[in-house]
């Protein structure tokens, strides 16, 4: 991968700090509700939490599909051609899965926030050759805030709140 595949410089970075973890699901949910139609990848930090999440999901009004590592490579391939197909535009996913082309993907969410910079920016700064500028959205419970500030400071970029009004592109 190239440092130009691997940039901050085209994405616009929030946080939305939710207190509590069980209070993530609602935020997501106020998130999702202001897509536009736009696809999204969720991430989160293991294959369980995926599976969980997009139950939820799936339960709810959202189309949306899973990809992690402990599925099979047939399981994978398929839940990515959904996705880039636009059958369902909501992928939950972790770190270490590939198959999607994340030049089309406007909307970065970080259920769980990664553990370290690197996780970050593979999530957040991964672009195709020709990506157009993105958001992405970091939620954050209590205690998190000083993680996401050592990104900041690693990355040397600024991750601001996430605002209330429809000033964020692509969420209404």
């Amino acid at each position: 991968m190239t440092n130009r595949e691997l940039s901050l410089d085209e994405v616009i970075q929030f946080y939305f700090d939710v207190g509590h973890e069980k209070s993530k699901i609602k935020a997501l949910s106020q998130i999702l509700d202001r897509l536009e139609g736009n696809k999204a990848v969720v991430f989160v930090n293991s294959a369980r939490r995926a599976e969980e999440l997009s139950k939820v999901l799936a339960a709810g009004k959202w189309p949306v599909t899973v990809l992690h590592a402990q599925l099979g490579r047939e399981e994978q391939r398929a839940a990515a051609d959904e996705f880039q197909s636009g059958s369902f535009g909501i992928l939950v996913t972790m770190d270490g899965t590939d198959g999607v082309d994340r030049g089309s993907i406007l909307v970065v969410i970080n259920y769980d926030l990664p553990s370290s910079s690197a996780d970050y920016i593979e999530r957040v700064g991964r672009q195709g050759a020709h990506s157009p500028t993105r958001v992405a959205i970091s939620l954050l419970v209590d205690g998190q805030r000083e993680l996401l500030k050592e990104f900041e400071e690693f990355h040397k970029t600024k991750i601001e709140k996430l605002p209330d009004s429809s000033t964020v592109p692509y969420l209404a």
